[in-house]
């Protein structure tokens, strides 16, 4: 660990962003408005199919998914708080997933922080939704509530940032912005993967399904 921000060097070339102003317009209002509840969420994610080709899907999401801002990092908050919400976690079978007690920090707020120092794209967190919802639909027990729903963000995150973005940091350092151990995130990154089969592609139909669910949540909020 290095001690900062600083990305870690491999082989292909890193490209450095300009970080955007965090802003959310809200947006005209829509016919016909489409909100998924959240247990259709892990259907959604399993009806549609897989790109085995990483390169190609980057490329046909481009061509047909809407645009990636910053409302879309609003829009997973506001997401995860109804989820969270909606399902306590009281008597729940506890996974590594799940915290002791209840984060201070509230969903939303953590949401945020995760944008403010992982540094990556928005498009992330419409990947770490898809990752949250293919997790609970192969393990029911997980849930999104009130205990879980931070860790599940966190670890899904990072596997989004790895596959999608091309500026990564050491593990360390995702791990103090997300407020666990190294060693703990370590463990439930390979969890993680290996629960998803280590199948991180998104197909562009299942990407834009859930990049609209959070853009209309953003505009509802």
């Amino acid at each position: 660990d290095s001690g900062g921000m600083a990305p870690r060097c491999a082989s292909r070339a890193w490209k450095t962003r300009v970080r955007p102003t965090l802003t959310c317009t809200k947006a005209a209002p829509r016919r016909a408005a489409w909100h998924p509840s959240p247990a259709a969420l892990p259907a959604a994610a399993a009806a549609v199919p897989l790109v085995a080709d990483a390169t190609q899907a980057r490329s046909d999401r481009l061509n047909a998914v809407g645009p990636c801002g910053d409302e879309l990092v609003l829009g997973l908050g506001v997401v995860l708080a109804r989820m969270a919400s909606s399902s306590l976690g009281v008597g729940q079978k506890r996974t590594a997933f799940h915290s002791t007690e209840v984060p201070r920090i509230s969903v939303g707020d953590y949401v945020l922080r995760l944008y403010a120092h992982f540094r990556c794209s928005p498009s992330c967190f419409v990947f770490a939704l898809v990752y949250m919802g293919r997790a609970v639909g192969l393990r029911p027990e997980l849930g999104v509530n009130r205990f879980s729903c931070h860790r599940l963000l966190a670890c899904s995150l990072l596997l989004a940032v790895k596959f999608q973005d091309d500026t990564i940091y050491a593990n360390s350092v995702y791990a103090k912005v997300a407020g666990v151990a190294l060693g703990e995130l370590n463990d439930l990154e390979r969890a993680m993967l290996k629960l998803l089969g280590y199948r991180l592609q998104v197909a562009p139909e299942e990407f834009e399904l859930y990049r609209r669910l959070l853009a209309e949540a953003a505009g509802a909020a």
